[in-house]
């Protein structure tokens, strides 16, 4: 199925899934509290935020790209692992070229905004279509839900502008059929999510 057509059928295919997720109550503390994710001035690595809802909506997005973690908020050495394999992929921004100045396994403003910001690579008709998209659907509490596609599986992600809080849903889009427990995280300095495997 070509790249467009695709993409199509998974942001129809996420806006019906996130139709049936309620976002949990806004949890007090620090967190991914900003439409830009590198505003929120987080580090996110085995010595800083290492426990967290922060990290495993990092997790999440790793898992887009076609990593295979468990979300657990432990931003351990299986993490770090990935990251450092992130940051040195290429293939991620307009050109479909870049690299990362450092593969060190800590997530900084730098590669929060290359996740965010990034483009699906040229040759599909598309572009400058960025794997963040806005999926089509905001909920009674005024939360949008959007998708990350990241090569792999897309993530399901929220935004309440509100709260100015990042959610995230830890099911994959195929996992979506085998539960009916739909929630979605806030990303926050907290740790309270429980362990959700990765779709192989």
């Amino acid at each position: 199925m070509p790249f467009y057509k695709r993409n199509a059928t998974m942001a129809i295919l996420a806006a019906f899934i996130l139709s049936m997720i309620h976002p949990g109550q806004v949890e007090a503390g620090t967190g991914i509290y900003t439409g830009f994710w590198s505003g929120s001035g987080f580090t996110l690595s085995m010595n800083t935020h290492r426990y967290s809802n922060a990290s495993a909506w990092w997790q999440n997005l790793l898992n887009s790209t076609g990593k295979c973690l468990v979300l657990d908020g432990n931003f351990g050495s299986l993490t770090k692992a990935a990251t450092q394999t992130w940051q040195g992929d290429t293939g991620y921004d307009a050109d479909g070229q870049w690299q990362s100045a450092t593969t060190d396994g800590v997530v900084n403003s730098d590669d929060f905004n290359k996740m965010q910001f990034s483009k699906a690579p040229g040759g599909y008709g598309i572009p400058n279509y960025y794997r963040h998209q806005y999926a089509g659907y905001t909920d009674g509490y005024a939360t949008q839900y959007w998708t990350y596609y990241g090569g792999g599986e897309s993530a399901l992600l929220g935004w309440n502008p509100f709260a100015a809080q990042q959610f995230f849903n830890p099911y994959r889009i195929s996992q979506a059929g085998m539960t009916s427990n739909w929630t979605l995280i806030p990303a926050s300095a907290n740790r309270t999510i429980s362990s959700y495997p990765c779709a192989a």
